[in-house]
């Protein structure tokens, strides 16, 4: 297994189906882009440090990509990276103007020459993307989970596009929206509440995917659902060291590859394929069940008709006359219930159910919101959100016992 895990903390089973939504960064999580920043601010950095060295007769220590990189300017506005690097090595720069050239010697023409040498890579050579990454966004899009990258970087877009995989994600708050709406940069969470409001969701159900500490932090301090750390190093590289300390900053779990958050294809499982339902009158109950849920009606034969949600599951109808007995003698409810991942979806079943005469009423029982009607025939169709596997063990079971 990849999943790092210390001795003395079991790493959590996490469920990807269980959140509304995930918020990605991109250095080091989606996108291989951290080296390429890191060897460009070194370019940036030491450029500096030898022009400044020989104007005010000092030696500097150069720009580590490692310790450095992750200490000072990894997760921060880009501003926010040349202060921090600089102020280590006791040097002060007038802050300057958005406009300033790339030799200007301010804050934002050093941060500007370290943009042009990054701009200038991603055009070269492109950006390399995580595999196991991209691989649990898909799965996610797959089951309509939302998802977002939020990352300090102003050149986020240039990246996802280069790594081609923009269209992967519903929302970005990038450097860009930092600067604009005045956000804190990390380890302040406002960069990751932000994404969380532009996809409508509640950080308490959302989460963080990091690999930053102070990413991390950012996460923790947003009360989001799940913390997820992202650990890329190799155990002789102090692989392990570095896992730990992504818990000790607040993450739940720590992944060296996110697609062990991906259930894997020889995981045995099984799920509910069909329902059988009596009817009194087959067309009637067709056209009710075609429209409310968009079956298709492969097969249509005699007093039957199979029916195929977008999902593939199945509706078998049976046309038994309008005096026949239920089967099972009455014994227990006989009604359909059916679950959305959405409230927008819960909200356009509620409009059809009403189109179609069938509506009864929406109540709320716990976190749960349900939304009753009526068949032809009079059978309860029950739609719910949030579904079953979205829900936290407490609430199935209040549900089941009380």
């Amino acid at each position: 297994m990849s999943n790092e895990c210390l001795p003395s903390r079991e790493q959590p089973a996490v469920d990807i189906g269980a959140y509304d939504a995930w918020l990605f960064d991109l250095d080091g999580v989606l996108t291989k882009t951290a080296t390429v920043h890191a060897a460009a601010w070194k370019k940036a950095f030491d450029g500096f440090l030898q022009e400044e060295g020989t104007r005010c007769g000092k030696e500097f220590a150069p720009f580590d990509p490692g310790e450095d990189y992750q200490r000072y300017v990894d997760g921060e506005p880009r501003a926010d990276g040349v202060r921090n690097f600089l102020a280590s090595r006791d040097i002060t720069l007038p802050e300057g103007s958005d406009g300033d050239a790339a030799d200007a010697r301010t804050v934002t023409g050093l941060g500007n020459r370290k943009n042009e040498l990054l701009l200038q890579e991603l055009k070269t050579s492109g950006v390399d993307s995580y595999s196991g990454a991209v691989a649990l966004v898909k799965a996610l899009r797959s089951q309509g989970t939302p998802t977002a990258v939020v990352s300090a970087s102003e050149n986020t877009a240039e990246a996802l596009k280069a790594a081609g995989i923009a269209d992967l994600f519903d929302a970005r708050v990038d450097g860009h929206v930092v600067k604009e709406r005045d956000l804190a940069g990390k380890p302040a969470p406002d960069s990751y509440l932000e994404g969380a409001r532009l996809l409508g969701v509640d950080p308490a159900r959302t989460v963080v995917v990091e690999d930053a500490l102070a990413g991390v932090e950012a996460g923790r301090a947003g009360n989001f659902g799940l913390v997820v750390g992202v650990n890329h190093h190799d155990d002789d590289a102090g692989g392990h060291d570095y896992a730990d300390q992504l818990r000790k900053h607040g993450a739940d779990a720590v992944f060296s590859d996110l697609a062990d958050l991906v259930a894997s294809a020889d995981t045995p499982r099984a799920k509910a394929a069909s329902s059988v339902i009596f009817v009194a009158e087959l067309e009637r109950s067709v056209s009710f069940y075609q429209r409310l849920f968009n079956c298709t009606v492969p097969v249509r034969q005699g007093n039957g008709a199979l029916l195929l949600t977008p999902d593939g599951f199945q509706l078998y109808l049976v046309a038994k006359g309008s005096h026949q007995e239920h089967p099972t003698g009455g014994i227990g409810e006989h009604h359909l219930m059916w679950s959305t991942d959405s409230p927008a979806a819960l909200a356009h079943f509620e409009r059809v159910l009403k189109d179609l005469g069938g509506y009864t009423y929406t109540h709320t029982d716990g976190e749960v919101v349900f939304v009753e009607g009526r068949d032809p025939d009079g059978i309860r169709v029950v739609i719910a959100h949030p579904s079953p596997e979205q829900q936290p063990r407490s609430v199935l079971d209040g549900r089941l016992y009380n």
